[in-house]
């Protein structure tokens, strides 16, 4: 009886060991946040002390043919520069750019002179590509950069499924730009490869078609959009969709989790179910089902101009999601800075423990930056993303 009670209780102490392993090995997620008013930093600052702690990361735009009436790209018209005083106010405030780089024109994006990977990857866009790099480069600190993103999807002028463009044409894009980066010397860019998630409207190629290679990416991920009122869907299941097609394309041996994964665009609409739950619950469950995730962007941005949800934490207008958000901005597990630090040995940089950010000063909740006013996408800032697409189903 003792040698059986004995062992019952090293098989108990064994289970909660091999339960409690994971939790313990497991780094904090870091949580970014894409605005409206990406380029207002004194609504980023009143959007960390309505939350109580500054974001990790905040999402800004550069799009390749906005050029304010100019032929050449020129710091100060347009989006099209590298975004140096922006990136340098972010820096100043502890935040890591993440910046959507999109390769459109969006005065005419139907010339496919930007929108065409072909373009990009015979080099007539070389000297732009190298001077946004060398701005970068200057600006010293991390970067990620979320190239012509969701490109599996219909939406983008720079799709699958525009002009000639292919999987293979993607790839070969992808990679022309990454060397340009390394030629320069911009080691302190990192590069986002993120698709949209499954969808019935999106590109028929499966992701390791038109994904251009270990060597050529530094973190992936994939856009999660529950859209509700079509079809509520939990955040780990929309997770669970495509992070295993992820993980078992870029493992390897040394890396059996594959690469590291950023959530550069999660949301959920508020009508169709307990938006406060999908957020608490889709957090935490992340935190501990997924090791491989490093960063969780919330998209915080009302489309309802293109016939889309309102994503914003302030709705619904009860404030219960807001509240679900600031509760789990504060827990360790999610007070990570985004885990990016020089190598001393080499100067490079690379991934490293993460960093807990400092807290802002607490202040009374305030709303987020109002919803664009505008009729239809066209009205859209340049500096904004081009509109996602309607909801799959």
């Amino acid at each position: 009886m003792r040698r059986s009670f004995a062992l019952t209780v090293l098989m108990a102490l064994a289970l909660a060991a091999m339960a409690a392993t994971p939790a313990a090995a497991r780094p904090p997620i870091a949580l970014g946040v894409s605005n409206a008013a990406s380029t207002d930093m004194a609504a980023l600052d009143a959007f960390a002390a309505s939350v109580g702690v500054r974001p990790a990361t905040w999402t800004l735009w550069s799009t390749w043919g906005d050029r304010g009436g100019r032929r050449r790209c020129v710091d100060g018209f347009g989006t099209c520069a590298f975004p140096s005083a922006l990136a340098e106010a972010l820096r100043e405030r502890g935040i890591t750019p993440l910046i959507y780089w999109q390769p459109t024109n969006p005065g005419n994006p139907g010339a496919g002179w930007y929108e065409r990977f072909q373009n990009t990857s015979v080099g007539k866009h070389d000297r732009y590509v190298r001077a946004w790099a060398r701005a970068a480069k200057a600006f010293g600190r991390p970067v990620i950069v979320r190239f012509a993103h969701e490109m599996n999807g219909t939406w983008f002028p720079w799709s699958l499924t525009n002009f000639d463009n292919s999987p293979e044409g993607f790839q070969q894009a992808w990679r022309h730009i990454v060397r340009q980066f390394r030629r320069v010397g911009a080691d302190n860019v990192l590069f986002l490869w993120s698709p949209f998630q499954r969808c019935p409207t999106c590109s028929s190629a499966l992701y390791e078609e038109f994904y251009p290679g270990n060597a050529y990416v530094d973190y992936v991920g994939v856009t999660a959009l529950n859209w509700g009122d079509v079809a509520w869907t939990s955040l780990d299941g929309l997770l669970f969709e495509t992070l295993p097609v992820l993980r078992r394309m870029t493992r390897t041996r040394a890396d059996p989790l594959g690469k590291p994964v950023i959530l550069p665009e999660l949301a959920s609409n508020y009508i169709g179910g307990d938006k406060a739950a999908w957020i608490r619950d889709g957090y935490l469950t992340t935190y501990a089902r997924w090791p491989a995730i490093r960063l969780m962007v919330y998209f915080d941005y009302d489309t309802t101009f293109a016939g889309q949800p309102d994503w914003r934490l302030v709705q619904p207008p009860d404030g219960s999601a807001m509240a679900a958000f600031q509760s789990l901005a504060v827990q360790p597990q999610f007070r990570a800075a985004f885990p990016l630090r020089p190598d001393p040995s080499t100067g490079r940089w690379r991934r490293m423990p993460l960093v807990t950010p400092e807290p802002v000063p607490s202040a009374e909740p305030v709303p987020s930056s109002p919803p664009v006013a505008a009729a239809d996408a066209s009205a859209l800032p340049s500096s904004s993303p081009v509109a996602t697409p309607a909801p799959p189903g």
